[in-house]
């Protein structure tokens, strides 16, 4: 479906960014159905968590098994605002489990993550044959002998497992006699038909996860591609960023800069300030190209406004001037998507939001989010200048650039800000900044004015944040819009109200 339909990430941003601009209730719901619907289906991995490629039949139950590194990152951004937008724990369960796939099974040790895992691999049940997805499968005897016959009739009813399987397209007769687990029933569902209680229903399947999840580790795996690249490590930091901040998990913001650190010292020539695009194995190559450069700016950003970190805000300012100098397109505006080579007859520039965002679309809203961090009015007219280069496109075909208008329209809005004026680290300070990470606002910007470091770097490029001071001794919330501020709110559940 990702691959098929394009950046299913960016429709689902559209769909929640338009509702919460206009209230209109179908574009919320078309979004929430959705990720519902795929967290469900046989895309996502049931047992060890992460979203196989896409599906290939329209119940969404058969996926192709390859696992990529840029859809984990893309749907954790999504699910995490699906949380934030409902607060339902649906949605940051799925958050959390992809995040602690990527964790466990994508992450170098140094710090950097892999770019996929293959779809195929050895069969268990045929040894010596492999294929499609063949560590995911499972007969029914399988599990039966696993978790035993009690929880193997509760698990099975609830994840569609069949006698003779339940692929419903199997066209090269890969998936005869094996299961593609999906949640076909729910908890309460089976707690009904058993005539249990949820909560022993609940405990059954996760005590059957765990043993199957433990018995599929005994498997081979499918063959690694440990590859790190730039371009989607800088998804990933954002991603980890953000759940770290919104599910109140510092380890994930840990992992973020852990990651960004990794790219500092493997792929970043501090002299120069210019990018490289892969390492592996102790050998980093390749010159960066535009969407190493944009993607890296956005998860620095995001792990900026999560951890409040000068440095963080610092290095995605000197990647964005490299990336300009290197990339613009003085004549046409916008941003090539390669740099400069003779051996290069014509220098492209993407102009579709696929299974990976266009480059464009990312600088285009960097530009804007640094533009306003900083005030820096030259890279807000960038902004508008790399939207209008591709009017075309967005007037004759606006579905292929969905990112792209959204950050048009959050270029015509009024910046909005929330200050938190406190001592970092302290309770109150942690529990201001957790209100306004647990709110759904995806233009806003959070600034920590924490009468040190960053507030001195920040009042270099806002000189409103220069004075902003908490009262009475106590972290101190400022909504902004414009740059004009509301009277300041010193209590979470006050703040929460006005944001």
């Amino acid at each position: 479906f990702l691959e098929l339909f394009g950046s299913e990430n960016s429709r689902l941003w559209t769909d929640t960014s338009y509702w919460q601009e206009t209230g209109n209730d179908q574009a919320r719901d078309m979004a929430l159905a959705t990720l519902r619907a795929m967290a469900r289906g046989g895309m996502y991995d049931q047992l060890g968590g992460g979203f196989h490629r896409y599906s290939v039949d329209g119940q969404w139950r058969v996926p192709h098994f390859e696992k990529m590194l840029y859809d984990q990152a893309q749907l954790v951004d999504s699910y995490l605002d699906a949380f934030q937008i409902t607060g339902d724990e649906q949605y940051a369960a799925v958050a959390r489990q992809v995040l602690t796939y990527v964790l466990r099974d994508m992450r170098d040790p140094a710090g950097g993550f892999y770019s996929a895992e293959d779809a195929d691999s050895d069969d268990p049940y045929s040894p010596g044959e492999h294929g499609e997805g063949a560590c995911y499968l499972w007969t029914e005897e399988d599990i039966v002998k696993t978790v035993g016959a009690a929880d193997a009739g509760i698990f099975n009813y609830c994840y569609g497992v069949e006698v003779g399987g339940n692929a419903l397209a199997d066209p090269q007769k890969e998936f005869t006699g094996r299961n593609i687990l999906y949640l076909r029933q729910t908890p309460a569902e089976a707690a009904e038909h058993f005539k249990q209680e949820v909560a022993a229903i609940e405990a059954a399947l996760e005590r059957a996860r765990q043993q199957l999840l433990s018995r599929r580790e005994l498997r081979k795996r499918p063959h690694l591609d440990d590859k790190i690249l730039t371009a989607w490590n800088g998804l990933m930091i954002g991603s980890l960023a953000r759940g770290g901040a919104i599910l109140h998990d510092p380890e994930l913001t840990e992992a973020a800069a852990a990651a960004a650190l990794f790219i500092q010292k493997k792929l970043y020539d501090p002299e120069t300030k210019r990018l490289l695009r892969r390492y592996r194995q102790g050998e980093s190559g390749l010159a960066g190209q535009l969407d190493d450069y944009a993607f890296l700016v956005s998860g620095l950003i995001d792990l900026y406004q999560a951890v409040q970190e000068p440095c963080w805000l610092q290095w995605a300012i000197d990647l964005t001037t490299s990336q300009i100098e290197l990339f613009r397109d003085e004549k046409g505006s916008g941003f090539f998507d390669s740099l400069q080579d003779p051996t290069v007859v014509v220098r492209m520039k993407g102009d579709y939001d696929g299974a990976e965002p266009a480059a464009n679309s990312i600088a285009a809203k960097n530009l804007v989010r640094l533009g306003r961090l900083t005030e820096n009015k030259q890279w807000l007219e960038l902004a508008e200048e790399t939207i209008n280069s591709f009017s075309s496109q967005l007037n004759s075909y606006p579905q292929a650039l969905v990112l792209m208008l959204s950050v048009r329209r959050e270029l015509l809005e009024k910046p909005r800000q929330v200050v938190i004026a406190g001592r970092r680290g302290a309770e109150d300070t942690s529990a201001m900044l957790a209100a306004v990470s647990g709110s759904y606002d995806p233009g806003r910007i959070l600034l920590l004015a924490d009468a040190a470091d960053n507030q001195q770097f920040l009042g270099e490029h806002l000189p409103f944040i220069r004075t902003v001071a908490m009262q009475d001794g106590q972290a101190t919330a400022y909504v902004c819009r414009d740059f004009s501020c509301q009277l300041p709110v010193t209590s979470p559940e006050a703040l929460r109200s006005v944001t």
